[in-house]
């Protein structure tokens, strides 16, 4: 049908061939391959080009997006858990991190590095499996360096005496450990 309106014809057209692609999808399927086959290398010419003419832009735009990302992922973790420290109660969404409650971190972290993942990620796609929990990020590293926190003292716990005595059994474990690898 002839159009003397172009943007008529254009839309014309465009409807003929969507009700085409949907009657004939293997066949559609297959023209756009050879199509894309034939056309690859001024495809790629062109998103190169257009690449680096706007690469700042585009860069600025993915690490923009990256971080809201990042961002949100962390915030639905973290409320998940808690939302806050479950040792001395610290609720300033800054400070909070996940924790391992059974330890395990750095090798759970080193694994998730491998598949290109980051352990927000790794919750969010496994359903916020059990074994984790919110700790600010004192409480943390105190456990991961120490088996024990300040709070737990505190709160008596643990005596002041049990602290030492597992801060000298580390020391002893590191000194043992150093020794078998100079040997």
């Amino acid at each position: 049908m002839a159009y003397k309106d172009k943007e008529k014809a254009k839309e014309y057209a465009r409807e003929w061939k969507r009700k085409w692609r949907e009657k004939n999808p293997e066949l559609a399927k297959e023209q756009q391959k050879i199509r894309s086959q034939r056309y690859r290398d001024k495809y790629y010419e062109y998103r190169t080009k257009h690449y680096y003419k706007y690469r700042d832009d585009i860069i600025a735009r993915n690490v923009k997006s990256n971080r809201a990302r990042y961002r949100d992922r962390r915030l639905n973790c973290i409320e998940h858990y808690g939302n806050k420290c479950e040792c001395c109660g610290e609720i300033r969404i800054e400070f909070l991190a996940i924790d391992h409650i059974n330890g395990g971190g750095l090798k759970h972290r080193k694994e998730l590095t491998k598949k290109n993942m980051n352990i927000f990620e790794y919750l969010t796609k496994n359903n916020y499996p059990e074994g984790y929990r919110v700790l600010c990020h004192n409480c943390n590293s105190s456990l991961g360096h120490y088996d024990y926190c300040p709070h737990q003292i505190e709160r008596g716990e643990i005596t002041r005496d049990r602290a030492y005595e597992i801060i000298e059994e580390k020391r002893i474990k590191r000194n043992e450990m150093a020794q078998r690898s100079n040997s």
